[in-house]
Formats: C-alpha cells, sequence, structure tokens
C-alpha cells in the first residue's frame, strides 16, 4: 500500500472537503483541508499548490462564520504568492473573489480607522491575478525580449534553471512518497525535503536578482501591487485613480484621489451582468449595416450609476480621471458614461457625458502610474510625424509561413491568404496624409500601400518621431487560426526569406525603439470577430508599445469613420502641442467636445472611439 503522504493525497483532501463544504458540513471539510495544507506543506513547500490548499479553507471559514480565521488564511496566501511571481502570474483575478467579498464585509461593520486599512488591502488585491488575453501577450513579449537581449537571456535562463531544480525536487519527492510504504527511505526524503527547500530559495534569489539588474524587464512581467497611499503621492491636484474590477457575484471599485482618500464599493453588477450591458452600449457604436445606430443613452447613465453613482460627489473636484478596468469595460471607453438622465432618447448634444465634466485616460494596470511618473523622461525625438497606413492585403498568396502557437507549442501557420481576407483600408491613406499635413511632415513620412510592411516600420528609426501612427487593423489574439497574441496587419511580403505574413504582433512591437510622444492607433476594431469584446487585446499591444518607449496610445476601439477622426486627432495633437501643461487627456477632451458641438458628429460613434492610454501629463 501507498503512503498517507502521496502527493496525490492532497487533492484527495481538497476534493472530500469541497464535498463537505458544499453539504455545509464545516467540521468535517475543515479537517480535510487542514490534512490537505499538512501534507501539500511537507511535500511542496511554499508556492501555488499550497496557497490553493490555504484559500480553500478560508472560503470554508467564511462559509462557517470564522471571518477573522479566513482572513488570516487569505493573507498567509497573498504573501506566499508575492513571493513566488511565476505562480502569481498564472492566476486570474476571480481567483481573489472570495478574499475581496470577505474584506469588504468586514469593512462594512469595522471603525474608521480598521475600515480603511482593510479597503485598502482590497485595493491591492485587486490588482491580482492577470486576464488570459493580455497575459499571453506579456509572456510572449517577455519570452522574445529575453531572447534578444544577451544579457537578460542569461538571467532569465538562470532563474528558468532554478525553476526547474524546484520542480524537480518536488518531482522527485512526490515519486519516494508514491512508493509501497514498505519500500520508501525516511532518510531519502528527508534529504530530497531538504534540496526542494534549497531550490526554492535559490528561486526566489535568483528571481530577486533578475528585478534588481532589469528593472525594466522586471516591471513587465512581475508588477508589485501599490497601496493607495503610494497612488496617492503619484497624483496630481484634481486627479484621481479609479480602478473596476468585475467579479463573479459583484463588481468592485475604488477611488484613489491626491489627498490620500480611498473610498470603495461593491456594486450589484457581476462580470456576466456587465459583460451584457457593454454590448449592448457597443452596439450602439457599430456601424457596419452602413446606417447610425441608435445609442441606449438610458443605459448608459444606469451603468454609471451602478459603478460611480455612490462615488459622484467624490469626483465633484476632479479634472483628469485615471481608469484601471479589467473584463467587458476594457472595451467600452469611459467617456460614453452619462452621469444624468438623458433629456431625451436620441439627444446626443444635450447628455451629460462624463467627458463633459472631466479629462479621461486608461491604464493597463495600477503599477503603470508608477512606471510612467517616475521613470518615464521627456521625449528627445526631433522629427514631428511617421504613420504607416493603407496596407495591401489582396495579394498573390505566398507560402505559408510559421507562427509559433503557445498553446499547444507546434507549429501553427498563418497565410497571406488569412490576411487577405480582411477588409481593405483606403480612406486611411488621407487620414494620414491629413494628419502629415497638420504637423509639418514630408510626405515621405506618410508610409502607404505596398510600402507598409513589417520590415519597413522595423527599418524606419522611430525613435526620431514624436508621434507615430498605424491606420490599419488590430487583430485579436485568436481572431485568425493561431494568432496567439494581439497584432496590428500590415502589407504581407511574397517571397520574403523572413517569411513575413504582414502581421506586427505584440512581441515585435516591444522590441521596437521608440521614444513617442504618442503613439496612434487609427482603424483598429476592439471589438472583436462575432462581437465578442476585445479589450483585453488592446491592453496587450498598449503593454507592448509602452514597453518600446512610447508615452501615450490614443487608440480607436471600433472602425472609425475619417472625416471625424481626422478632426479629431489633429485637434488632439495640436491642443497638446499649444498647452502641453494641461496634459493629453485634456487636448482629447477639448477635441471631443468640439465634435459633440457639431450636430451632425454629435453622435458617439464619432467622437468616442478613441481612448487614451497612458501618460496624460507630459514629462517634467
Amino acid at each position: 500500500m501507498r503512503g498517507g503522504d502521496y502527493h496525490w493525497v492532497g487533492k484527495t483532501h481538497e476534493r472530500l472537503a469541497e464535498v463537505h463544504r458544499r453539504r455545509r458540513e464545516f467540521g468535517p471539510a475543515r479537517s480535510q483541508a487542514q490534512a490537505a495544507i499538512e501534507l501539500n506543506r511537507s511535500l511542496f513547500g511554499e508556492g501555488r499548490i499550497l496557497a490553493e490548499s490555504l484559500m480553500l479553507l478560508a472560503t470554508i471559514e467564511t462559509e462557517a462564520g470564522q471571518s477573522q480565521q479566513a482572513l488570516d488564511l487569505w493573507r498567509q496566501a497573498k504573501e506566499m504568492l508575492l513571493n513566488d511571481r511565476a505562480t502569481l502570474a498564472q492566476l486570474r483575478p476571480e481567483d481573489f473573489d472570495g478574499y475581496l467579498t470577505l474584506l469588504f464585509a468586514l469593512a462594512d461593520s469595522a471603525d474608521t480607522t480598521q475600515r480603511n486599512a482593510l479597503l485598502d488591502e482590497a485595493f491591492i488585491v485587486s490588482q491580482l491575478g492577470q486576464r488570459p488575453a493580455a497575459g499571453s501577450a506579456v509572456t510572449q513579449m517577455a519570452a522574445r525580449l529575453a531572447e534578444k537581449d544577451p544579457a537578460v537571456r542569461d538571467a532569465v535562463r538562470q532563474l528558468q534553471d532554478t525553476l526547474k531544480a524546484r520542480q524537480d525536487a518536488q518531482y522527485a519527492l512526490g515519486l519516494e512518497q508514491s512508493k509501497p510504504f514498505q519500500e520508501r527511505s525516511s532518510a531519502q526524503e528527508e534529504v530530497l525535503k531538504t534540496q526542494l527547500r534549497t531550490a526554492s530559495e535559490q528561486y526566489q534569489q535568483q528571481e530577486e536578482r533578475l528585478l534588481a539588474q532589469f528593472p525594466r524587464y522586471g516591471r513587465l512581467v512581475t508588477p508589485t501591487p501599490l497601496n493607495a497611499a503610494a497612488v496617492a503621492k503619484l497624483l496630481r491636484r484634481h486627479e484621481a485613480l479609479l480602478r473596476i474590477l468585475p467579479g463573479n457575484d459583484a463588481s468592485w471599485v475604488f477611488l484613489v484621489k491626491a489627498d490620500g482618500s480611498l473610498q470603495a464599493i461593491t456594486a450589484t453588477l457581476s462580470a456576466q451582468q456587465l459583460t451584457a450591458q457593454v454590448e449592448r452600449l457597443r452596439i450602439g457604436v457599430d456601424g457596419r449595416s452602413g446606417q447610425l445606430p441608435d445609442f441606449d443613452l438610458t443605459l448608459a447613465h444606469q451603468l454609471y450609476q451602478q459603478l460611480l453613482g455612490p462615488l459622484d460627489p467624490a469626483l465633484s473636484d476632479i479634472k483628469h480621471l485615471i481608469v484601471v478596468p479589467a473584463g467587458a469595460l476594457l472595451s467600452l471607453p469611459p467617456a460614453l458614461l452619462v452621469r444624468q438622465p438623458p433629456p431625451a432618447p436620441h439627444d446626443y448634444q444635450a447628455a451629460a457625458w462624463l467627458i463633459r465634466d472631466m479629462a479621461l485616460s486608461l491604464l493597463p494596470s495600477v503599477v503603470a502610474l508608477e512606471q510612467f511618473r517616475q521613470l518615464a523622461g521627456a521625449s528627445q525625438a526631433r522629427q514631428s510625424f511617421i504613420g504607416f497606413g493603407d496596407p495591401s492585403f489582396s495579394i498573390a498568396h505566398d507560402a505559408p509561413t510559421d507562427e509559433e502557437s503557445t498553446a499547444t507549442g507546434q507549429a501553427c501557420r498563418i497565410t497571406t491568404a488569412d490576411i487577405s481576407r480582411l477588409a481593405p483600408l483606403p480612406e486611411t491613406a488621407n487620414e494620414l496624409r491629413s494628419l502629415a499635413k497638420t504637423l509639418g511632415a514630408t510626405s515621405s513620412r506618410v508610409v502607404l500601400g505596398r510600402q507598409a510592411t513589417v520590415s519597413s516600420v522595423e527599418a524606419s528609426s522611430l525613435a526620431h518621431y514624436r508621434i507615430v501612427a498605424f491606420a490599419t487593423h488590430a487583430l485579436l489574439a485568436g481572431e485568425l487560426d493561431c494568432l496567439s497574441e494581439p497584432a496590428l496587419a500590415l502589407t504581407p511580403q511574397t517571397g520574403a526569406k523572413t517569411g513575413d505574413n504582414g502581421l506586427l504582433s505584440a512581441s515585435a512591437i516591444a522590441e521596437l525603439k521608440l521614444d513617442a510622444e504618442w503613439v496612434l492607433l487609427s482603424a483598429c476594431n476592439t471589438a472583436g470577430a462575432g462581437n465578442s469584446l476585445g479589450g483585453e487585446g488592446l491592453s496587450g499591444l498598449a503593454t507592448a508599445f509602452f514597453y518600446a518607449g512610447s508615452r501615450a496610445l490614443l487608440a480607436s476601439h471600433w472602425s472609425v469613420v475619417s472625416k471625424p477622426t481626422v478632426f479629431l486627432t489633429t485637434h488632439t495633437f495640436e491642443a497638446f502641442r499649444k498647452t502641453p501643461a494641461n496634459g493629453r487627456a485634456e487636448a482629447l477632451r477639448q477635441a471631443q467636445l468640439a465634435l459633440i458641438e457639431q450636430p451632425n458628429w454629435a453622435h458617439p460613434i464619432f467622437w468616442a472611439a478613441f481612448t487614451l492610454i497612458g501618460e496624460s501629463s507630459p514629462s517634467p
């Protein structure tokens, strides 16, 4: 027979604990979960396996009414995960739903000091985990950057070697303990446990060394959450940061202001309900039918009330709101929210759009605020503009090219035939020419048609330009078979030895060398195929451009209309050039308000497509 600490026994204890929990048999459930914790601690040390056992027991204690015990267990799991970044990067925000629910419940009955501490803890927890789409893009960027940079490559390889040593030690210990009881060697088990502890310590030391030697790379792959006080120090007067995290049963909303105050609420709106509302609102800005759709102002107001209604008084003195969304909200420009009940169903000019009262910008994460404001310097680029657009998708089909699939580890092919099915974008040529003229750039800085290729982008010395524009399709992971990360679609190069299929992937973007004040992504459509929301893909692209050296991304959330787009982008860049102290978000706001004031362009399909992602304020 096998020993009682055979490595699969822990999973059996957890399953039994779950069965008892669902039956509300908390005593047996607690005993089984404790057994799993003890076994997993002895076998695997501190890591994801033990953390998941602690999280299970925390759930049991919460349902049993033992809130303080549950909180202690959640805190143990959190600290364990923060010390094991490889594990933390695999988790999703919904893994912490129980933790957040508990913190808010305890805060409701706590005194002011304790309430503030609990909500601050919840704010930190809301930053843990990442969504799969953006996470996949970051993972591939990191892998590609590590391969290209010899110094990073060596450090990453050493980290991977220590991780493998830890995994090997875990596996060897599991094999020893899976033997029949009479064949097991207690002395060998102790040796293997010592090896496991040593390997775990070496992994943590190696990770800390990598982050210290290459902080920019470390910030990409292992960002550390910020508390409210740290965020407040980064905010400027009349600024606030809004973090919204949808959960399985509710959404959590946090507002941090420059004075150090933190307000937080639970919105009775699940991720599924929120997605349904966002999809309904997106129908109102979908012009693919060729007709102007009806935008639901009442729903836009209801969503504002559900998410921000209780916090509305705190926004009275805010001139710039920095939004860190998640889930479906990544696909909804916050400018579309309406603060007051609409006077009439289709009176778009009179609607109380949020953009009327404050400038808005987005960040892919809370910690990105620190990265921009502490590390981003002023651009040294001397030339104003370069743009790439109107790619030639319908060209002679070449042989398939290989695109590695991270999901299967096997070669996957994206062909020029796949790219040729994309809709042409002839109107983007005039958009880019108009932008170049307004910004004082020569016609040679507009790269169109067959010249708009990945190789021309990579050969263009992009660090010389303050504004870099791409007027083309943004493709989401999975939108084409075998496309495992977001990408921009450019002209394929048939016969190219490099096998260029025309896709500028997020991992390739991260390798570009930029010194840009702005990157413009126009004609992009982050709704995705079949109306599925794809804001996470845009978040992955944004992260890549920020890593490459851009300070801000001005990106469209749906296919845009040419004439108002030219108006909006040129007015935005011109406003920022004239009064940079007002910030990029305010420059965009002024352009959007100018469009709203024109009756023919007051519908949000014309003015709300573009969102500023990244740093709003000019570098000091």
